[in-house]
């Protein structure tokens, strides 16, 4: 690891305040740590001190969540799983700890480390929230250019994008053996593997193609996973393309056309595009802590930032080295509800 230097001074709560922890984003990996925390770690520690309080702050524009792991069944078929379940309310999830819980909807725009304060533009509104800090996570993610995948702050763009996707599909599988009838995947990973096998099953007959840009599918796990999922998809009759890419696509009022990466065109009935690109929003905070991609760098493997003040962490996609899964959040969530648990019992004169 390389070298830190020494944490600048930070004001922390007196023993009378509340303990001030910002989670930044409100997905998978916000809502997640946020779950983690109020359920299991700050209990915890107020066990261990009784005089300690805490309030958890989350900040995001968007006021449900997406349970986004169900997108692809989503797509093929919108009724299966109830709106309320897709979506869920952040508030209302999170009622049963209302006194240490604060909802705050808007957008990071800045922070100033010297006095551990995140500065928020707050929806509809002109003037600026400040926030202060005794401990900051960063679970800010990122943004697909499709609304299928995540929230662009409204869950409604995201259904209506759900929704206008079904009906392609369904209109595609409709006229099975006219030339716009094929389904185009686009993906590598375990995304575009799931939508296109979920696809061939929903509507069994109707060409369903995969394309992937690699030599293979799951490039990131061992050879033998990708040619399992080569293999499953092709037993559904998913046709699978490989060194393929699609470098542009238009959609009609009866097509899709898109253009592929050696200049030819074709016209299909609906195009799913299941690899990105991602914008990683981290746009909001110090270039020092990013590396050229965007990432948050790690001081450490239990997600505390590297060049910080102390006390930041960071969760999920925005992270240096990240699979870009839900499944990892997970373990993410417990990793990092530990670090911020011992760093406060630190301060609280506990040991680790």
């Amino acid at each position: 690891m390389a070298s830190e230097p020494p944490y600048k001074k930070q004001k922390t709560s007196s023993p009378a305040e509340p303990h001030k922890i910002v989670i930044v984003g409100g997905n998978f990996a916000g809502i997640n740590l946020a779950h983690y925390l109020l359920h299991d770690t700050l209990p915890g520690l107020q066990k261990l001190h009784p005089d300690f309080s805490y309030k958890v702050t989350l900040v995001t524009p968007n006021t449900h969540f997406f349970f986004k792991v169900t997108a692809p069944r989503e797509i093929v078929r919108p009724d299966q799983v109830p709106e309320e379940e897709l979506f869920p309310s952040i508030v209302e999830n999170f009622v049963k700890y209302r006194s240490s819980f604060k909802y705050v909807r808007g957008k990071a725009v800045a922070l100033r480390d010297a006095d551990s304060t995140v500065i928020v533009k707050r929806d509809m509104e002109q003037e600026e929230l400040e926030l202060q800090w005794d401990a900051l996570a960063i679970a800010t993610g990122a943004t697909p250019a499709s609304p299928l995948w995540t929230l662009h702050d409204n869950r409604k763009e995201t259904k209506a994008a759900i929704m206008r996707l079904h009906q392609r599909l369904a209109k595609a599988a409709a006229s099975k053996g006219n030339k716009f009838s094929a389904v185009i995947v686009t993906g590598e990973g375990p995304l575009g593997i799931e939508v296109a096998g979920d696809v061939a099953h929903a509507y069994p007959g109707t060409r369903v193609v995969l394309m992937a840009p690699g030599e293979r599918l799951l490039p990131s796990l061992p050879p033998q996973a990708g040619e399992d999922a080569k293999t499953a998809l092709e037993a559904l009759g998913v046709y699978i393309k490989l060194n393929e890419r699609i470098v542009d696509s238009r959609p009609t009022t009866t097509n899709v056309s898109v253009m592929l990466h050696d200049g030819d065109t074709m016209s299909v009935g609906a195009y799913i595009d299941a690899t990105g690109p991602r914008t990683l929003n981290t746009g909001w905070l110090p270039k020092a802590w990013l590396d050229e991609g965007g990432h948050v760098l790690m001081r450490d493997e239990n997600f505390r930032i590297h060049g910080g003040p102390g006390r930041i962490y960071a969760i999920g996609e925005v992270v240096v080295g990240s699979g870009e899964t839900a499944v990892e959040v997970d373990g993410m969530a417990a990793t990092v509800a530990s670090s911020i648990g011992a760093d406060i019992n630190t301060t609280l004169g506990g040991g680790i």
